[in-house]
């Protein structure tokens, strides 16, 4: 979804959640990969800049940190990570790695890609020919017998912003009131595009997420569609940008309370993913401007030599 900057800072241990391997199991495209294009246009303009992308490999994690600092902003809800060593979370268990499958993780530069959901409409950021760069991403849940089959995605993400310390992570809801991303986000079951909450998933038809983050030079866009105009004013407004994302599972799980025998709905994590992108803006000197610092370095070496400070 389109976000907005977040304040304040918390450390960098955000950046990958809790624990997990790279991997694993998770079915589809999961290695991260680098793509770049060289400036065509002379500075202060569009295209200006060496543009690169690189996302990073995805991880499966059964707890994070990121999660639990964004929920925090939803107090009324009792989140809690299947698998814990004490408490109700020990009760449940994650699930396997390999009920995700990544359908589509693709970096860019420049100008942005189409990416068809699995229901057959398609997204695409709106960017051409510009200072910019992203990540499509696509996610599918197919549970098995005993996975939760009333599912929610819960994302979060944090911020590096021009090489900056990490930005606080936030819930990444759009304009929902709760905190889950297919309230408005784009995500659906099978080949249905209609987001609820709880999406209905079953043992034939997986739950899907689609995400299409991106930044540019000249700064956010207030649409989240293309760039805005490139200015002498915005031209070096981001020159890094490091988007970081934790990609959970929720499902409404009871759970009854040996001592009190009490019963109470938690909002059961039962495992998710780590995923994201860097992008960079690198303004790249003009061959003129590079065969003048030479001429100037040959013309100083030239010159201490004749001084006799420089022995060949």
């Amino acid at each position: 979804m389109l976000r907005g900057l977040v304040a304040a800072t918390v450390g960098l241990a955000l950046a990958t959640g809790g624990a997990g391997a790279a991997f694993a199991d998770i079915k589809g495209a999961t290695k991260g990969k680098t793509v770049t294009a060289d400036p065509k246009a002379k500075h202060p303009k569009s295209r200006d800049d060496r543009d690169t992308t690189t996302s990073f490999d995805i991880k499966f994690v059964t707890s994070s940190d990121v999660i639990t600092e964004a929920a925090k902003a939803f107090p009324t809800y009792k989140f809690i990570f299947a698998g814990a060593a004490t408490g109700p979370g020990s009760t449940f268990k994650p699930i396997a790695s390999e009920r995700f499958t990544v359908d589509a993780y693709t970096p860019w530069v420049v100008t942005s890609p189409d990416l068809k959901s699995p229901g057959g409409t398609v997204y695409n950021r709106g960017v051409t020919d510009q200072d910019a760069g992203g990540v499509n991403f696509l996610l599918s849940y197919l549970p098995t017998d005993g996975d939760p089959l009333k599912v929610n995605f819960l994302q979060a993400y944090t911020i590096d912003l021009n090489d900056k310390p990490f930005a606080k992570a936030t819930m990444d809801n759009g304009t929902a009131t709760g905190p889950y991303y297919n309230e408005t986000g784009a995500a659906g079951t099978d080949k249905n595009d209609n987001a609820t909450v709880p999406l209905v998933a079953t043992l034939k038809d997986a739950a899907w997420l689609l995400d299409t983050p991106y930044i540019c030079e000249s700064g956010f866009s207030p649409t989240g569609l293309g760039c805005p105009a490139t200015t002498p004013a915005n031209d070096e407004t981001i020159t890094s940008y490091l988007d970081l994302f934790t990609t959970f599972i929720e499902a409404d799980m009871p759970y009854t309370d040996p001592d009190t025998k009490v019963t109470t709905t938690y909002n059961v994590l039962f495992g998710g993913l780590t995923w994201g992108f860097k992008f960079t803006a690198v303004d790249v000197p003009e061959p003129g401007v590079w065969t003048l610092m030479l001429v100037g370095f040959f013309g100083v070496g030239w010159r201490l030599r004749r001084r006799g400070l420089v022995v060949a």
